[in-house]
């Protein structure tokens, strides 16, 4: 038997946040890179659900249930909201990118209010190949994943 997805379920079982960890990056660039075919791209069926510009666009897919972010339990059972920019080098995050996100994961808390802190992970938390790099050591997760309490 193959286990629930949270797509058949309805429910996602959490949020998983990224950086892209790339400076100049633009939505489109992103999405361009992640479902473009190897080697210049990824070569996944999709990108985040959710991205952010540093001025304060969203991208959001359209679909809550179909997403890539680069972990295979994660992409079966979470969403993914992803930051543009680099959090391991850009040490504060713009105003209009942090209060879009605020306004996306608000969002989502209401449209899922089962989500608690406990399961708003840093991508870090759900793929250890990230550790200390997703997303990123100046990233303000802390106050973000909060929404969720």
């Amino acid at each position: 038997m193959t286990p629930a997805t949270w797509w058949t379920t309805g429910r996602p079982e959490g949020v998983v946040i990224h950086h892209s960890g790339v400076e100049g990056d633009t939505i489109l660039s992103t999405i361009k890179y992640h479902t473009g075919p190897p080697p210049k791209g990824r070569g996944w069926s999709s990108t985040y659900h959710y991205l952010v510009d540093r001025e304060g666009a969203c991208h959001a897919s359209g679909d809550d249930h179909n997403g890539y972010n680069g972990t295979d339990y994660a992409n079966r059972h979470y969403l993914s909201v992803c930051a543009l920019g680099n959090y391991n080098a850009r040490q504060s995050m713009p105003e209009a990118q942090r209060q879009m996100m605020i306004a996306v994961l608000k969002e989502l808390k209401q449209k899922y209010p089962h989500i608690t802190p406990a399961v708003v992970f840093r991508h870090e938390a759900v793929n250890p190949k990230k550790k200390g790099e997703c997303p990123g050591r100046y990233f303000p997760d802390v106050e973000l994943r909060a929404i969720f309490a």
